[in-house]
């Protein structure tokens, strides 16, 4: 079964994003008949006393109806923007419909009954009238048909859900998540994840007020520049909250989205130049470049994504994939026939997003709170048995208050460690020595053990001084590799009274020496290596001499950014006398 559980996930998430896009498809009424959408005449509406007219296109259809039709007639509209006025023959079908109005943008889908009053066997004339003005935005009338009221009923109300009732669903979640972010912000002293996190729902809960409200306060064409801004401010969000939840950074993945921001500025900038023909594919080039930079953070994040804990890796990998994968088929939005689009796919993609990385949040901040209450219940119970001892709280009563239980955390993670991870890798130490013949694996796994128990090593504080700390490397050398601690020359005099301070790089000093033995007694097996520590102004220096040629440059990177991230630093001498020679320094007390 576990075999299976990896390509059941991946089964899964994609069958739950084929079915959503599935059900994003706009769906057309099979019984409807829809007509051509004619070439808009252009005209001026009259306008109340003082006021300028307002231009308009108004399409004409031209209908008749069969004297054998019986059931009640309706029109549906796929979209008609930024408003419309439906007149039947004179009379008018959307009577509150303001033509004059500034603040407005129309939501679709719209059904409109035919009173069997106003129809006549033929030559009906129906007609709808959108304002043209540039403060409100292009003009677009798609998908005019006319059938039964009662066959069009049902494929309207899907499409409505799918184009108005849905958005409005995610907005109500993104209030609710953005609400929730503000209070985990306050709770956990202003931590960036939760500040990024708010930042991350802010152009996501703007794209759902777009498409979900039909108020444009300041006019639709600024809520228009409002949306671009959005989308292009989600991938970078994104990023830095990735970024300051799990500490990690790409300067190629900044260079990606700094170059994708560009680009899509760029779009932007040529949407505003461009012939009405020319928009939809500069829109969805527009939403291509900002998808792709969405994508360059969406595999950065999955490649890192295997140093995670494995509940985490789940939930991110599971979201990141279902919001590019079902957010994509949008860009059809654009380019496609109305009835072959799919109807707002990122809405829904974009909240599971932020439900997912929502529940994240939530779990670190539970789980972090059960650490602390723990560790405030074992604070008190040593506080309260050294106050016991003692008459008051004394600032050295603190310190070894808080000594006690570092040290008693320390020995339970060591004891985690060695009783789990390390038994395990025994086992198949073991087993490998007697199932495997291929050496090689047995001296990675035999380096395995070896790291987690010098790792055991630098974290147990039994050892204080760097000289003991030194005797324990040797032994365990010795325990491991006998052959080649017999060519190995410690000169590790007047260290023994030298007291560690960083037990994080003493595990570096641990991992340098055995990288550079184990590369050097590989190369040249027969070659003796002397180890030389020297101590001075609170740093530890280690020279290491021996062989006829240099280490090997896969290691001497590895140990070179080992010694970089303690804040050390790293020399490669050239051959002398005929040997090779290396040093590091690194601050320990």
């Amino acid at each position: 079964m576990a075999v299976l559980r990896v390509p059941l996930y991946w089964c899964a998430l994609l069958a739950a994003c084929a079915l959503t896009i599935h059900l994003l498809r706009y769906h057309a009424a099979p019984a409807a008949t829809c007509l051509p959408i004619p070439t808009p005449v252009r005209t001026q509406l009259a306008a109340p006393p003082g006021a300028p007219a307002v231009p308009v296109e108004r399409y004409d259809f031209s209908f008749a109806v069969p004297p054998s039709h019986a059931q009640p007639l309706a029109v549906t509209i796929g979209a008609a923007l930024p408003f419309h006025q439906l007149m039947l023959n004179g009379a008018d079908l959307a009577p509150e419909a303001d033509l004059h109005a500034r603040d407005l943008r129309d939501l679709a889908p719209h059904l409109h009954p035919l009173p069997a009053t106003l129809l006549k066997a033929r030559g009906n004339l129906l007609q709808v009238t959108l304002p043209a003005l540039d403060a409100l935005g292009p003009t677009r009338l798609e998908h005019v048909c006319i059938g039964a009221h009662a066959a069009l009923q049902p494929a309207f109300n899907a499409n409505w859900w799918r184009m108005v009732g849905l958005p409005r669903i995610c907005l109500l979640l993104l209030i609710a998540l953005t609400l929730l972010a503000i209070a985990l912000w306050v709770i956990s002293g202003r931590h960036p994840s939760y500040l990024w996190y708010g930042v991350c729902l802010a152009p996501l809960l703007e794209r759902c007020l777009y498409l979900s409200m039909p108020f444009r306060p300041g006019g639709p064409q600024w809520w228009i520049w409002l949306d671009d801004a959005a989308l292009l401010m989600l991938p970078y969000a994104l990023y830095r909250l990735m970024y300051a939840h799990w500490r990690f950074t790409s300067s190629g993945l900044r260079g990606v989205v700094r170059l994708g921001l560009a680009a899509a500025l760029l779009v932007a900038l040529a949407r505003g130049f461009a012939l009405p023909d020319q928009q939809p594919a500069l829109e969805a080039a527009f939403v291509l470049v900002v998808l792709l930079s969405a994508l360059a953070t969406v595999l950065t994040v999955l490649g890192r994504a295997r140093s995670m804990h494995r509940v985490e890796r789940r939930v991110v990998t599971g979201v990141l994939v279902f919001a590019f994968v079902v957010a994509l088929p949008e860009i059809g939005y654009f380019l496609l026939p109305f009835e072959q689009r799919w109807m707002w796919s990122a809405p829904p993609a974009t909240v599971v997003l932020a439900l997912g990385l929502g529940y994240l949040l939530v779990r670190r901040m539970a789980i972090s709170e059960y650490v602390m209450a723990a560790a405030t219940a074992g604070f008190a119970g040593e506080l309260d048995q050294a106050i016991a001892d003692k008459a008051a709280p004394t600032p050295r009563l603190w310190a070894r208050v808080s000594a006690d239980i570092s040290q008693r955390e320390r020995r339970r993670v060591i004891r985690d460690i060695h009783d789990g991870f390390g038994s395990r890798l025994v086992g198949v130490l073991s087993r490998a020595r007697h199932e495997l013949a291929d050496p090689s694996l047995q001296v990675d796994i035999q380096r395995a053990l070896l790291d987690m128990r010098l790792m055991i090593d630098a974290m147990d504080d039994s050892s204080h001084s760097l000289g003991s700390a030194l005797a324990r490397l040797r032994h365990r050398i010795e325990q491991s590799r006998p052959q080649a601690a017999q060519r190995c020359r410690w000169q590790v005099a007047h260290i023994d009274d030298v007291v560690i301070g960083d037990r994080n790089r003493l595990v570096v000093v641990y991992r340098c020496i055995e990288e550079l033995l184990s590369d050097r007694l590989a190369r040249d097996g027969d070659a003796e290596v002397s180890i030389q520590v020297q101590t001075s102004r609170r740093r530890a220096r280690f020279v290491l001499c021996g062989g006829h040629e240099h280490w090997s440059a896969t290691t001497i990177d590895r140990v070179h950014r080992m010694v970089r991230l303690a804040q050390g630093e790293f020399a490669l001498q050239p051959l002398h006398a005929g040997q090779a020679q290396c040093s590091f320094s690194v601050p320990l007390f």
